[in-house]
């Protein structure tokens, strides 16, 4: 059985929803608002890393606690 991979799949749903008449429309808005609004994925990997770095400073008192 051949199963086609991840980009495949979404190559073929992405044409199938542009062949359907609702969704060629539907494919357009989501073509304008990405380019006004473009999904921010650098940002969130960097907010989980300051979050992380604001953790930190707990562990060091627990540190100077037991000493």
């Amino acid at each position: 059985m051949n199963v086609p991979t991840q980009k495949e799949l979404l190559q073929l749903f992405d044409q199938q929803q542009v062949d359907h008449p609702i969704g060629s429309i539907a494919a357009r808005f989501v073509e304008q608002a990405l380019k006004k609004h473009p999904p921010p994925t650098e940002k969130k990997s960097k907010k989980r890393r300051s979050q992380r770095h604001t953790h930190r400073p707990s562990s060091e008192t627990k540190g100077d606690n037991s000493s």
